[in-house]
């Protein structure tokens, strides 16, 4: 993966997401990510969606853009929300939100980054900024 904000390609992105994700293959990252891009996309503005979208490689761009904005999830919402569209457990989902948001971080700028967790309630930001290492309690 490139410097933050550094251009990547589809493939790369995906090979990172399976790589944190501990995924068997790019079948199974790009099922995890497309979920979180999906619900990420009905959670924030269309203009955010539009911004993170122009930063992205070609293939991510369409999930995010691609649901309508339905509601404010709260965080436990949104793993939900991934859970149902990836068709794994909350926990499960929760991980994999953490590794898509930890390559999605190093892909596009900080300041989308920012941007992003300003649309979103506080507790999203552990959910965006943790990393992959270590438990996480989305709860506390």
């Amino acid at each position: 993966m490139q410097e933050r904000g550094g251009v990547t390609t589809y493939d790369q992105f995906l090979g990172e997401v399976q790589h944190h994700a501990q995924l068997a293959n790019q079948g199974e990252a790009q099922q995890a990510t497309r979920a979180v891009l999906t619900a990420l996309g009905e959670r924030i503005t269309s203009g955010e969606t539009s911004d993170l979208a122009a930063q992205l490689p070609e293939g991510l761009r369409a999930p995010l853009l691609s649901g309508e904005r339905s509601e404010n999830y709260t965080v436990d919402r949104f793993v939900e929300r991934v859970a149902e569209l990836e068709g794994v457990d909350p926990d499960r989902a929760a991980f994999h939100c953490r590794a898509v948001f930890q390559v999605l971080r190093g892909a596009v700028s900080a300041g989308e980054i920012d941007q992003l967790l300003a649309q979103l309630p506080e507790r999203f930001d552990r959910l965006i900024t943790s990393g992959t290492e270590g438990d996480l309690r989305l709860d506390s």
